[in-house]
């Protein structure tokens, strides 16, 4: 399995600096999260024009992060919304919900190492 985040791309968007990749980790994080959140209240409603919306903007930001497989999820997720049917968006939800937890821990782990650097 590759690996969840590929830190080099992320490098490449920070200034060169830990406190520059720190903040922009931090920064994806937290809006990953929020739209996360507000991603699987549009699945779980079938508002499938915001699922469209959500999910291409978070799956951008997590190509542009390394993050492969969760944009891959969250593509197919804005697939499912311009088509409509996000009925059976559940599952594909579900695993990008699980894929974003597994990047939480391994980028929240990468900043411990980096902090512990200092």
């Amino acid at each position: 399995m590759p690996a969840r985040v590929d830190l080099a791309r992320l490098r490449e968007f920070s200034d060169g600096t830990p406190e520059g990749l720190r903040e922009l980790v931090e920064v994806f994080l937290s809006d990953s999260a929020q739209t996360m959140r507000e991603l699987a209240a549009a699945v779980r409603e079938g508002a499938a024009a915001q699922v469209e919306l959500l999910a291409h903007r978070a799956g951008g930001s997590s190509a542009a992060c390394g993050a492969a497989r969760l944009s891959d999820l969250l593509f197919d997720l804005e697939r499912l919304g311009r088509a409509r049917a996000v009925a059976g968006a559940g599952d594909v939800m579900r695993a990008a919900e699980a894929e974003f937890v597994e990047i939480q821990a391994v980028l929240g782990a990468h900043l411990g190492k980096t902090q512990d650097r200092r």
